[in-house]
């Protein structure tokens, strides 16, 4: 279990969907670098933290809309 106060993307847990959402982000970062190999990790993370920035963005969108 993390006890930090702040998480980085790796460290964050998430859902099911939310898994789903991190890897077809990752595969499209893949395809989009020309497919190389080896990289996956790195697709992956950084597909995780462009997920957590977005539902991060989403969420004071949330809370400014309902002040």
């Amino acid at each position: 279990m993390n006890t930090k106060a702040e998480n980085t993307p790796s460290e964050t847990p998430v859902a099911c969907a939310d898994l789903e959402a991190i890897a077809a982000r990752a595969y499209a970062i893949w395809q989009e670098q020309g497919c190389p190999e080896g990289r996956d990790m790195e697709h992956w993370i950084e597909a995780e933290a462009h997920y957590l920035n977005c539902r991060e963005a989403d969420a004071e969108t949330q809370s400014d809309s309902a002040s």
